[in-house]
């Protein structure tokens, strides 16, 4: 029972204590639900900024130093040389780690011709997140072989006047983000200008030179093939180049078309425009190649896309995401 206007009593302890009526218990719940929400959409925004974007590595050389380099050209062409490399590779992700599927590797190439080939890190190795790996390469031969054609050799022993040469340092690699399953190719390239200075003379201040990345290619490859419609004819193919889609882009493009095709008959306009004969040509070998596909196992995707008729013998290609 109450024990006046504003308490209530509580069997518990046998006294009278504080109601909280039913309107401010709603304005409580509701603020909380509120919050609930707001706290839910804030982690969802830092999630997407998280792992949704991807910020390429940072390349840089930041320190070189040429002792030797000489020219042989007999019985082949060879460098006799020692380079010392400090590279660096920074993850500029700031949550996101980088795992290397294939091995990362460096090839040093004079004149486009390349000379060595040496491996910075292994495959399986992880880059966390905003960390700067430096990697410390020493490397030289006697007798590396290099393939350098007279205009090569010419280019060698001009630069050899100077004592400056144009040494290009290319990391090749393929890389897999968190949260990620597709596998990026990670490609850098760091041109050099090294100034020769051999043993017990002045060292040579290098200036620090950042590599370019290789952009990520908006294009896959996809081969088609067909039959030239000869008794005796041969198979043909041809390798186009089609966009890779993101997962957002596929199903902005699917979600319409298949809408499209399940509102199409209930239009009369629309049946009157499938008896076009151009129409229906289409429609039938979109048909058939949905026969053919399903036989495979491919499913309902023919629908959502506009493909041409062909054989058996077409394949769709790999569609990547962004890298």
């Amino acid at each position: 029972m109450c024990c006046s206007e504003s308490g209530c009593y509580d069997a518990f302890c046998d006294r009278c204590c504080p109601c909280v009526s039913s309107g401010a218990r709603d304005t409580i719940l509701c603020c909380a639900c509120c919050l609930a929400v707001l706290a839910g959409v804030v982690l969802l925004l830092v999630l997407l900024l998280a792992y949704c974007f991807i910020r390429h590595a940072e390349v840089a050389v930041v320190d070189a130093s040429l002792t030797r380099l000489a020219l042989a050209t007999s019985p082949a062409t060879a460098f006799a040389y020692n380079l010392s490399l400090t590279l660096t590779v920074r993850n500029k992700n700031w949550a996101m780690s980088v795992k290397n599927t294939q091995p990362l590797e460096a090839d040093y190439s004079f004149d486009g011709q390349r000379f060595e080939r040496v491996r910075l890190a292994d495959e399986g190795s992880t880059h966390p997140a905003r960390k700067t790996q430096v990697h410390h390469l020493v490397s030289g031969a006697y007798s590396a072989y290099v393939a350098l054609g007279n205009a090569g050799v010419a280019e060698f022993k001009e630069e050899n006047k100077t004592g400056v040469f144009q040494v290009e340092v290319a990391l090749s690699g393929e890389v897999r983000y968190q949260a990620h399953f597709t596998k990026c190719k990670f490609q850098a390239k760091c041109p050099l200008k090294l100034q020769l200075a051999p043993p017990g003379t002045p060292a040579v201040v290098f200036q620090k030179v950042k590599c370019k990345l290789a952009p990520a290619s908006r294009w896959a490859p996809k081969t088609l093939t067909w039959h030239d419609g000869q008794a005796n004819g041969a198979v043909r193919n041809k390798t186009l180049k089609t966009p890779r889609r993101s997962v957002l882009s596929v199903l902005a493009r699917q979600i319409p078309r298949a809408l499209s095709l399940s509102l199409l008959p209930l239009s009369s306009v629309s049946s009157l425009w499938l008896w076009s004969p151009s129409v229906r040509s289409q429609l039938a070998a979109v048909r058939h190649g949905f026969v053919e596909r399903r036989q495979r196992g491919i499913g309902l995707r023919v629908l959502f896309r506009r493909l041409p008729y062909q054989d058996p013998g077409y394949n769709r290609g790999p569609e990547l995401l962004w890298c």
